[in-house]
């Protein structure tokens, strides 16, 4: 393999190549392919005082890596990704990522904790993610006082499914339980309720709208709901180093 650049290229023996092709969250990471023995010579480009490097390197039998490794699926699971706005800036030609990032893909190997919390987070409504982050606050604030115990902290991922289960799940079964008998006490009440918003409007809501949907998805909310509990969470945010916070969502 030789290639032709303006600036060294910083590849040595033993180094690893990710080779992929595509683009954006389609981006497909193919194959693993070490690098045995790397020449690297300078030499004068044209127009005339341009500088070029050319590098020239051995390499060792690619290791292909399963089918659908896409960006889109291990974003959440590669250290070197913080931006999850735009995850494919960190995979950019020649940019360099850890050995970690490369056995995760080797091994296909997803990191459930970062995956549910962050693939939820970013399809989470304005106001319940103010509520998540208003509850972090006031955890935080709770930890650095003197009654503080020490029990541990629930790890992001199950904070925040606690948090969906509370604005989604526990609302959809009342709703399921009450249906029938609210319907028949109520009739066209239900059609026109006026409720108070936090900023004091009042708002109409269609109540018996609520209740049919509740009626009929709570028993499939469950069941997907039940799947995403026992998924295999184990990282412990004290020494896993993973990073829950990046600086871009």
């Amino acid at each position: 393999m030789v290639d032709v650049a303006r600036h060294r290229w910083r590849v040595g023996s033993g180094d690893t190549l990710l080779l992929t092709e595509g683009s954006g969250l389609d981006l497909t990471f193919l194959a693993l392919v070490p690098v045995l023995q790397v020449v690297s010579e300078r030499r004068d480009g044209e127009p005339e005082g341009e500088v070029e490097y050319v590098t020239t390197l051995s390499l060792g039998d690619a290791i292909r890596l399963p089918e659908g490794s896409t960006l889109e699926r291990f974003m959440y699971s590669l250290r070197c990704v913080s931006n999850l706005g735009r995850p494919w800036l960190h995979m950019r030609h020649k940019a360099r990522i850890s050995g970690s990032d490369l056995e995760t893909l080797k091994e296909s190997r997803i990191a459930w904790d970062r995956s549910v919390f962050f693939g939820l987070l970013s399809r989470l409504p304005p106001p319940w993610r103010a509520v998540l982050e208003a509850e972090s606050r006031v955890r935080s604030a709770y930890e650095a006082s003197e009654s503080f115990s020490s029990r541990p902290r629930p790890e992001p991922a199950k904070e925040l499914l606690s948090l969906l289960e509370a604005l989604l799940l526990v609302p959809a079964q009342i709703g399921a339980d009450v249906e029938r008998m609210w319907t028949d006490a109520l009739g066209e009440i239900l059609v026109n309720t006026d409720v108070m918003t936090s900023d004091g409007e009042r708002e109409p809501w269609n109540l018996r709208m609520f209740l049919s949907v509740a009626s009929s998805s709570a028993e499939q909310l469950a069941i997907s709901w039940n799947a995403v509990r026992e998924l295999p969470y184990g990282a412990n945010l004290a020494d896993s180093k993973v990073q829950w916070r990046p600086h871009r969502w």
